[in-house]
């Protein structure tokens, strides 16, 4: 903890929120502030399937296991999940 009894990961998680209307419309992305687990139980192993991105310093970047992510998206519903 750092003095006032806030932690790094609090500040930067305001910082990025912040940052989120100006990327998505620079990238011109959909953002969403969900997970799998938001929407299903995540299958046991879920962990193990979920790919490094990428290591800088002690932060590690993963992506969110694909079996868990294709299995929300399914429970989800969206019709542009299934059409092309």
């Amino acid at each position: 903890m750092h003095e006032l009894g806030r932690t790094v990961d609090v500040d930067g998680r305001v910082y990025l929120l912040r940052e989120i209307p100006r990327l998505k419309e620079a990238l011109n992305l959909n953002v969403e502030l969900a997970a799998p687990s938001d929407f299903i139980p995540l299958p046991s192993g879920w962990e193990d399937r979920s790919p490094l991105i990428r290591k800088e310093g002690k932060l590690s970047f993963h992506h969110f296991d694909p079996v868990a992510q294709a299995l929300s998206k399914i429970e989800r519903g969206h019709e542009q999940t299934f059409t092309t």
